[in-house]
């Protein structure tokens, strides 16, 4: 009973600290990003749990000129979906050389 406590436990707080699941390598998750043609770049890539079984995933896509910011963002919903399991997929677009700057409070 303690050791089905224990591990209850260590899963709510993972989901509360929104940690990476254990299943999924975050750099892993990079490197085929990156390996989806057109992406040039990959950056603020955050993998969380929202609760139980549901792995959640924003991050920031460089996209090359010559690709196109609909097809390289399906693919790569597509293969982390196909690869990954993940779903819930939150993918900001910026084209290259976007420079981003702290917005003035």
């Amino acid at each position: 009973m303690i050791y089905s406590s224990w591990r209850l436990l260590a899963e709510a707080v993972s989901v509360l600290m929104e940690s990476a699941p254990a299943n999924i390598d975050v750099d892993e998750v990079h490197d085929a990003m990156t390996d989806v043609a057109g992406v040039a770049e990959i950056h603020d890539l955050h993998v969380w749990t929202i609760t139980s079984g549901l792995i959640s995933l924003s991050a920031h896509a460089v996209v090359t000129d010559h690709h196109s910011d609909t097809e390289t963002l399906r693919a790569m919903r597509e293969m982390l979906h196909d690869r990954f399991g993940i779903n819930h997929i939150t993918i900001q677009i910026e084209p290259e050389g976007f420079e981003e700057r702290p917005i003035p409070v």
